[in-house]
């Protein structure tokens, strides 16, 4: 439930929003602490909510475009369907997250923290994902079309049917991932590790790439 106090931080980012920055406030959550909060459905394009505690939060259907979410904690968050094109999640914790079907297009999430995140069917085309940790991660039909993935950990990852069209994989590690029907036309893989990662048909690469 969000206090009265947000829900002014809401309105005044709203007003900010439609009057192009000459009315209203923009939402300033920085360093916030509000574990568990529903957030679903609310407008914080452009929002700076860097270094905020938000583990266990609600955001399905939230705009997150273009937001400053450097460093938070977004552990365990529900965040189906969202809107996060754009965003800057630099280090953000993203542990266990629930984002299936969600829009990341451009999104830079270098060193994020992704360790068993679901992001079936998302939208991380041209996203920075450069030494995110992916350990384990289900990125299943998703698009991850001309995405820097350079030194990130995939281990164990669930990349079935995702579309890797471009995308650059120098020196990621895929040890054990599921590559079913992935497409990896046009990729740059050299330095990539591929030890033990299924492909169609259960053909398997037992050594790494270089």
């Amino acid at each position: 439930m969000i206090s009265d106090a947000l829900a002014k931080t809401l309105e005044d980012h709203k007003l900010w929003l439609a009057s192009d920055g000459k009315d209203g406030t923009r939402a300033d959550l920085e360093g916030i602490d509000l574990s568990e909060c529903n957030w679903s459905g609310t407008n914080l394009c452009k929002a700076r909510i860097s270094c905020a505690s938000l583990p266990f939060s609600k955001w399905h259907g939230a705009n997150l475009s273009f937001a400053e979410l450097r460093d938070a904690c977004l552990v365990y968050a529900r965040m189906h369907q969202v809107d996060l094109t754009g965003s800057d999640l630099t280090g953000a914790d993203l542990g266990d997250a629930y984002l299936p079907e969600s829009d990341l297009k451009s999104a830079n999430l270098s060193r994020a923290i992704l360790n068993d995140a679901d992001l079936s069917e998302s939208d991380l085309s041209q996203a920075n994902l450069r030494g995110a940790e992916l350990a384990g991660a289900n990125l299943s039909e998703c698009d991850l079309s001309g995405a820097n993935l350079s030194g990130a950990n995939l281990t164990g990852a669930n990349l079935s049917s995702a579309d890797l069209r471009y995308a650059y994989l120098a020196g990621a590690i895929l040890t054990s991932a599921n590559l079913t029907g992935a497409d990896l036309e046009g990729a740059v893989i050299c330095g990539a590790h591929f030890d033990g990662a299924k492909f169609a048909d259960g053909w398997e690469i037992v050594r790494s790439e270089s």
